[in-house]
């Protein structure tokens, strides 16, 4: 009995860290931009930015404004 008052607070545990710990389009745009490759930043921030988000068309003009310096 005791064995599988565990197992569901145990599978709630894995299932909320494993979504937790996965990045999305903005983080991976972050990382390529604070890397200086600006291409692959703008390839994971134009969708966003279409998609109407300020900050994801922010990040486009910072990328575009670098990359020309």
């Amino acid at each position: 009995m005791r064995k599988s008052a565990l197992i569901g607070p145990v599978a709630a545990i894995c299932l909320l860290g494993s979504a937790g710990a996965q990045a999305g389009p903005w983080e991976d745009g972050m990382v390529a931009y604070n890397r200086g490759d600006y291409v692959p930043a703008i390839r994971l921030f134009r969708p966003l930015a279409e998609a109407g988000n300020p900050k994801a068309q922010t990040q486009i003009g910072r990328c575009t404004a670098r990359a020309r310096a």
